[in-house]
């Protein structure tokens, strides 16, 4: 009996560490988000963020570059960068919830 509670109390601060790293991981997501400024380079966005999950390009000039950030309790944020040529011209950041 004190080997089943033992592991279901590991397995419990296992699962809460696991949901508040999730947590926490949106919101610094978010906190990067805000970051990127008007005048910042491309690269200096794909360096702070990595990839984005997707790519418009508008013209040979003009570009939208959406990133999106899922928390494990629901919820989405999202970063929708606007671009002239090779420069973050303005940007808009949403959190929706589930």
């Amino acid at each position: 009996m004190a080997r089943t509670t033992r592991i279901l109390s590991v397995a419990l601060a296992v699962a809460l560490l696991l949901a508040a790293l999730g947590a926490a991981g949106c919101g610094n997501r978010l906190e990067d988000y805000r970051k990127v400024k008007p005048g910042w380079t491309l690269e200096q966005v794909r360096q702070l963020l990595g990839e984005p999950d997707e790519v418009q390009e508008l013209s040979g000039l003009a570009a939208v570059w959406t990133y999106r950030s899922r928390s494990l309790f629901g919820g989405e944020a999202v970063l929708t960068v606007n671009s002239v040529g090779g420069r973050v011209a303005f940007t808009t950041v949403t959190q929706e919830k589930d």
